[in-house]
């Protein structure tokens, strides 16, 4: 879905659509359902290669338009081998990492400010092991400290336990400089989860308001005062 990157977030239509299945998904015994996939060019065995195809599909698109959108992606695209090859063909993104991921930042991550936000509802519709990581939350208003920096990220040691990439293991550099967002809430009310926000981003980061930017890009947030100036379109 692409919309525009300022002022309402106006929706402009959907970009591109990949329709997939799992490998995995389909039944040993039922090769006509994975020859109907094979043949749409649709039987994947990760969530990154989807997330790749529909850069490059909206890119084309967008830039037969004169536009260079910025690609806005949950934790499903957390992934070095699709970073990697995102920053190296000059893609632009916005990223939400995972809060468990080994992150290293040489100089520190600076401090930026406080965002107040609206946290919208979440309902107990997950089950198993997702269930503790993303428990039910009422809707709220939470105050977030936001700090910024640059971090690096390592490359798997070895081929057994890299991720997808269109290279392979070998085309990924050994380590991954980009900048990053973290935006915490330190004093959440009693009984709730703090909220963690970290954001992997292209974008540039030098001042609140590129930071303010980024933020607002994977959030749809425009509560803050810190706004900004260059519109484009992002694509999510």
């Amino acid at each position: 879905m692409a919309v525009t990157g300022s002022g309402l977030a106006l929706p402009l239509g959907v970009v591109d659509v990949q329709p997939f299945v799992h490998r995995s998904n389909l039944p040993p015994d039922d090769p006509e359902s994975a020859q109907f996939w094979r043949d749409e060019d649709g039987l994947f065995d990760n969530e990154a290669e989807r997330w790749w195809r529909a850069v490059h599909s909206s890119d084309f698109e967008a830039a037969s338009r004169g536009v260079r959108p910025i690609h806005v992606m949950d934790r499903e695209a957390d992934s070095y081998g699709l970073l990697s090859s995102m920053k190296a063909e000059h893609h632009r993104f916005v990223v939400r990492c995972d809060d468990q991921r080994k992150l290293k930042a040489d100089s520190g991550l600076r401090d930026v400010g406080v965002l107040d936000v609206r946290l919208g509802e979440r309902f107990a519709l997950r089950s198993g092991s997702k269930a503790s990581a993303h428990p039910p939350r009422r809707a709220r208003d939470a105050r977030l400290t936001v700090r910024a920096g640059t971090v690096a990220l390592q490359r798997a040691a070895k081929e057994s336990g890299a991720s997808w990439s269109p290279g392979g293991w070998s085309a990924q550099p050994r380590t991954l400089e980009l900048s990053l967002v973290e935006a915490v809430e330190r004093e959440p009310p009693a009984g709730e989860r703090g909220v963690r926000w970290l954001l992997l981003t292209t974008e540039p980061i030098e001042t609140a308001g590129d930071v303010m930017y980024a933020h607002w890009s994977m959030t749809g947030d425009r509560s803050t005062g810190w706004r900004p100036e260059v519109l484009t379109v992002v694509e999510g």
